[in-house]
C-alpha cells in the first residue's frame, strides 16, 4: 500500500496521520549513523524517524570548520549518487522494518554549483571562506527545485517507497534557513530582487526583504515538493524563530507568510538554547507556536538534549573536526543521570500538555546510551499514546503574548545587539516561571485571536502581554485595540523587562487560573498537569475543578496510586519533574 500522510485536528491540535491513524507524534534522529541507536529506540516503540539526506558534501555551518556528514547526491555534477541515503535508510529499516521515515532533505547545492554561479552568491563568506548562495538567487532557486524533484522521484520509485511518509526540506546556514553570510543574504541577486518587488523601497524594507526571499524559497521548495507528491505526504521546514534570533539578519521575520502556505504541512524548531538550557527554567519554543497551530500546521520540537553520554563531534566521529570545535558550553550535558533524565521529563511534559510533535536528536549519537536514560524515554510512549484518545488534547493557556517579526528589520544594528532582542529572547523564561501557561503568536494573527471566544462566550484570552522588540505601528495599533476590549496587559520593553511576578499577577488580575506561586515551570492541559522545579522545596499545584489524579512519570519510591482532590501537595528535589494525568469525575 502506497503510504499516506497528512496533518489533521485532532483534540483541537494538529496531529501527524499515517495510513489514516494517528500517530503520537514522538521520533528519532541522528547525524552520525555509524552511532544511530535504532535498536533500543525500536525496542522502546519508536516507530518515526529521520533520515538525513544531501544534495552536496558541504558542512552544515558555514561559520565552522568541519567535515561534512556524509557524502551528497549531486556532488559530480550530472550525476547523481543515491548511495549513501539508500545506505541508512536501509540500515534503519534492517533493525525496523516498520519505520515510518521523514528524511531531512539538505538543498545545499555542491561547490560546483556555487563557483558556476558567482553572481548569485553573498557579498562575502564567514571567517575567511568562499561566499555561498543567495536564497534570492533565480537560479539557485530554479536549480534547487529541479535537484529536489529529482530527489524526491527516486526516493517515491526505491524499494524502501512505502516507508517514507513524508520530508523535511532544509538548507541555509545549519539547515535552518537562516542566511549563509549571517547577515540577511546580502547580495546583488537580492538587491535586484528587491528592487523588482519593491522600486524605490526603504532599507528598512529592504532588511524585511531578505526574511521574504527566504520564506519565498522554502514556499517555491514545499511546492514542488507536494506537487511531485501530488499532495499525498507531509512536507515541512525549520523557520520561524522569531524569539530565538530577533534579529533581521537572520532572515527569520517572514513567519507569518509560511504560515499561510498551504504547501507547508509542519513547521520546525530546536528548543530554546537560552542560559545555555540551564536546569530549572523553561526550555521554550523558539517559535510563535501557537500561530501554528491556528493555522492547521504541526509544530515538530527538535529536543537535542544533551546528557551524560554526550561525547564531542571529535570524539564522536575522530576527524570531522578539531577538538575544541562543538565542544563545552551548550554541547556537553549534565553528568547526573538523574537530572539527565529530569530534563528529558520535562521536554516530554511540555510537548505532551501543549499536544505538539518532537523529535530526540541524538545528535552525535550516543546520547542516550544509558540504562536509565533508555528507561526515560521508554515511559513516553504510553502517555503520549493515551493523549490521542482525548476529546481535547490544547494548552491550558488563557493568557497571550504577541510579538511583531517585522520589527527587527527597523533597526539596522549588529546581529544581536539591538536592545530589544532580549525582550523576545530574555522573557520566555518569566513567562515560563509565571505558574500559569500561556500561548504564543505572531501579531499577524492578533486580530483572529481578540475575536476568539469560550464556548461560554467569554474570551479565550482573557490578558495579554506584549513583546515589544521596536515599537512598529502595528504593534501599537494592537496594544489600543486590546486596551479598547477592557482585557488587562503588560507591555515589555528593553527599559521595562518582564518578570514572573508581574505576570503572575496579571493573571489573578485577568482571572486566569494560577496553578503554583511565581518560580517553578508549569505546564498544563485538561488532561495533564507537570511541575519542573526551580528550587527545592514544598509546592501545591491547585486544579481548576476536581479531579482524578494518576501520578505518572515519576522516579522510584513516588506513590502512583490515583486520587480524588482540586489539588496536589508535593515535596520536590531541585529541578525534580513530576507529570500528572487529570480526568474529570
Amino acid at each position: 500500500m502506497s503510504t499516506c500522510s497528512a496533518i489533521r485536528m485532532l483534540g483541537g491540535v494538529p496531529t501527524l496521520f499515517v495510513n489514516g491513524e494517528p500517530q503520537a507524534g514522538l521520533a528519532y534522529m541522528t547525524y552520525l549513523t555509524e552511532r544511530a541507536d535504532y535498536a533500543n529506540m525500536a525496542a522502546m516503540g519508536c516507530r518515526l524517524y529521520s533520515v538525513c539526506a544531501f544534495f552536496a558534501a558541504r558542512p552544515v555551518n558555514a561559520a565552522e570548520q568541519c567535515m561534512p556528514f556524509a557524502p551528497g547526491v549531486f556532488d559530480t555534477k550530472g550525476r547523481p549518487d543515491y548511495s549513501a541515503v539508500d545506505a541508512d535508510i536501509e540500515q534503519l529499516l534492517r533493525i525496523c522494518p516498520d519505520a515510518f521515515i521523514f528524511p531531512r532533505v539538505n538543498v545545499t547545492l555542491p561547490r560546483w554549483w556555487e563557483e558556476e554561479h558567482p553572481g548569485e552568491c553573498n557579498d562575502s563568506g564567514i571567517n575567511g571562506r568562499p561566499p555561498r548562495a543567495c536564497l534570492a538567487g533565480e537560479c539557485w532557486r530554479r536549480d534547487t527545485a529541479d535537484f529536489l524533484e529529482t530527489f524526491i522521484r527516486h526516493m517515491e520509485t526505491a524499494s524502501y517507497a512505502d516507508r517514507i511518509l513524508g520530508y523535511q526540506i532544509a538548507g541555509g546556514q545549519t539547515e535552518e534557513w537562516m542566511a549563509f553570510d549571517m547577515n540577511g543574504n546580502r547580495c546583488p541577486a537580492l538587491r535586484a530582487a528587491f528592487e523588482k518587488a519593491c522600486p524605490g523601497g526603504s532599507e528598512a524594507a529592504y532588511r524585511q526583504f531578505s526574511s521574504t526571499a527566504a520564506a519565498d524559497a522554502v514556499a517555491l521548495l514545499t511546492r514542488r515538493a507536494k506537487a511531485v507528491l501530488n499532495g499525498r505526504k507531509v512536507v515541512g521546514a525549520f523557520y520561524g524563530y522569531t524569539f530565538e534570533t530577533p534579529w533581521w539578519q537572520s532572515a527569520h521575520g517572514a513567519m507569518s507568510q509560511l504560515l499561510r502556505e498551504d504547501s507547508v504541512d509542519f513547521l520546525c524548531s530546536p528548543l530554546s538554547y537560552n542560559r545555555l538550557r540551564a536546569p530549572g527554567i523553561d526550555w521554550a519554543c523558539m517559535t510563535v507556536l501557537d500561530s501554528i497551530c491556528l493555522h492547521g500546521k504541526l509544530y515538530f520540537a527538535e529536543a537535542d538534549v544533551r546528557t551524560c553520554q554526550t561525547l564531542s563531534l571529535a570524539e564522536s566521529r575522530p576527524g570531522i573536526c578539531a577538538p575544541a570545535d562543538y565542544a563545552g558550553g551548550i554541547w556537553a550535558g549534565p553528568q547526573d543521570p538523574w537530572l539527565c533524565r529530569q530534563l528529558l521529563r520535562k521536554v516530554f511534559a511540555r510537548a505532551l500538555c501543549a499536544g505538539h510533535a518532537l523529535w530526540w536528536f541524538d545528535m552525535w549519537g550516543g546520547w542516550y546510551d544509558h540504562p536509565d536514560l533508555r528507561e526515560e524515554l521508554a515511559s513516553y510512549f504510553a502517555p503520549a499514546a493515551q493523549s490521542l484518545r482525548d476529546a481535547d488534547r490544547t494548552a491550558a493557556a488563557r493568557l497571550a503574548v504577541f510579538a511583531d517579526e517585522k520589527a527587527p528589520a527597523e533597526a539596522d544594528v549588529p546581529m544581536g545587539q539591538a536592545p530589544g532582542c532580549a525582550v523576545l529572547s530574555q522573557s520566555r523564561i518569566p513567562l515560563g516561571a509565571c505558574g500559569a501557561p500561556y500561548a504564543v503568536f505572531e501579531l499577524a494573527d492578533f486580530d483572529a485571536v481578540l475575536q476568539m471566544k469560550n464556548a461560554d462566550g467569554t474570551p479565550e484570552y482573557a490578558a495579554a502581554v506584549f513583546l515589544i522588540h521596536t515599537p512598529t505601528p502595528a504593534m501599537q495599533k494592537a496594544i489600543a485595540a486590546w486596551q479598547a476590549a477592557n482585557r488587562p496587559q503588560l507591555t515589555v520593553t528593553a527599559e521595562a523587562p518582564l518578570s514572573a511576578g508581574d505576570v503572575h499577577m496579571l493573571c489573578l488580575k485577568a482571572g486566569i487560573h494560577t496553578y503554583a506561586a511565581p518560580g517553578d515551570v508549569i505546564y498544563a492541559a485538561a488532561g495533564w498537569l507537570a511541575i519542573h522545579a526551580a528550587e527545592a522545596g514544598e509546592k501545591l499545584l491547585r486544579l481548576p475543578a476536581r479531579r482524578r489524579i494518576t501520578p505518572v512519570l515519576a522516579d522510584e519510591g513516588v506513590c502512583m496510586e490515583p486520587f480524588e482532590a482540586d489539588s496536589i501537595s508535593l515535596t520536590l528535589k531541585q529541578y525534580e519533574t513530576r507529570v500528572f494525568r487529570l480526568d474529570t469525575l
